[in-house]
């Protein structure tokens, strides 16, 4: 929760690194709110989130947006879930320099190279064409559950609690979550085909 920063990114990573250590198969839920944050910190957990055994349920909550839009798409395939009434907000790399020149060049470098880099990260999440995620994120989109889902950001529009998901003996990620909890649960709040296409 909160803004994607140094503090909060070094004690996402402590955590990633201890629950992993504690069961390397028990799946570790992520819950996001967030309106973004620093580049660099986004990458110090997404590079964590690749690198731990355990599979990671992310759940978005409220607000998600920019760099942690990366993150909730990094969740393992089929464990990413959005609320019914979570904004995601997508858009370009922003950054200010100042200085010399030649500062005003190498900067400018840096920030094209990390966009290059989240672009390709969201592309790789989503699986979508660079060129089109390049093309929608030339300008601030917002999006809803149902279109983040559509767009392949999230998989269910639903929220997870810990004890549906520790519940089960085992977690096979080629299959639907379906503890008792849980599935009574989706049913009753099954969201209605109520989606907005995303613009093609």
């Amino acid at each position: 929760f909160g803004e994607i920063n140094e503090y909060t990114s070094r004690n996402v990573v402590n955590s990633l690194l201890i629950f992993n250590g504690e069961n390397g198969q028990m799946p570790i839920v992520m819950y996001i709110n967030s309106p973004g944050g620093v580049l660099y910190s986004m990458w110090s957990i997404l590079d964590m989130m690749g690198t731990v055994t355990a599979p990671i349920f992310t759940i978005g909550l409220g607000s998600v947006m920019s760099a942690a839009v990366p993150i909730l798409a990094a969740g393992s395939p089929g464990w990413r879930f959005i609320s019914s009434h979570t904004r995601l907000m997508v858009h370009n790399v922003h950054g200010g320099t100042d200085g010399s020149p030649d500062n005003v060049k190498r900067d400018a470098a840096e920030l094209e190279y990390q966009e290059k880099e989240y672009i390709e990260a969201l592309a790789r999440y989503t699986k979508k064409p660079i060129k089109k995620v390049t093309e929608d994120i030339q300008k601030t989109n917002y999006m809803s559950p149902e279109q983040a889902v559509e767009y392949g950001i999230a998989d269910h529009i639903r929220i997870v609690m810990p004890s549906d998901i520790h519940s089960a003996a085992y977690v096979d990620l080629n299959q639907p979550l379906t503890t008792p909890q849980s599935a009574k649960k989706e049913k009753k709040n099954a969201p209605k085909d109520t989606s907005t296409k995303w613009s093609k």
